[in-house]
């Protein structure tokens, strides 16, 4: 069950994120999944490529880029996991927002929301 965590508390773990450099964003996810957010886990083993869930995720996004005439080089990877980051400690913060806390871990539909987010999945809209 995930810990309470204040907005004070989900804002310093969204400084973690950085540039979004793979180590950054394998800190933040260690980070939220030792507090008890399970997402954090399957969100860091995409960043690292670990278990089969990841290693799928990494490939469908390469594979769904190269469909729409886009490929993806490691830096490319890197601004679209920095960016779904993002899109997972705001809407984190979005929870937050009324109450100065949340103990809730992203749903389902936030989580097809911050995977479908066309700023964060850019590739869905800028081809080469």
């Amino acid at each position: 069950m995930p810990k309470t965590l204040t907005t004070a508390q989900l804002e310093t773990a969204k400084a973690m994120i950085g540039s979004g450099t793979p180590t950054e964003l394998s800190n933040f996810y260690d980070y939220m999944y030792q507090q008890g957010y399970g997402y954090a886990a399957l969100a860091n083993g995409v960043v690292n490529c670990q278990w089969a869930t990841g290693t799928t995720a990494q490939n469908y996004m390469i594979n769904s880029a190269g469909a729409q005439g886009v490929i993806l080089d490691a830096a490319a990877i890197q601004k679209i996991e920095a960016g779904m980051a993002n899109g997972y400690i705001n809407t984190l913060l979005g929870y937050a927002n009324s109450t100065g806390s949340t103990s809730q871990d992203i749903s389902a539909e936030d989580a097809l929301s911050i995977h479908s987010d066309p700023e964060t999945v850019y590739f869905n809209r800028r081809k080469r």
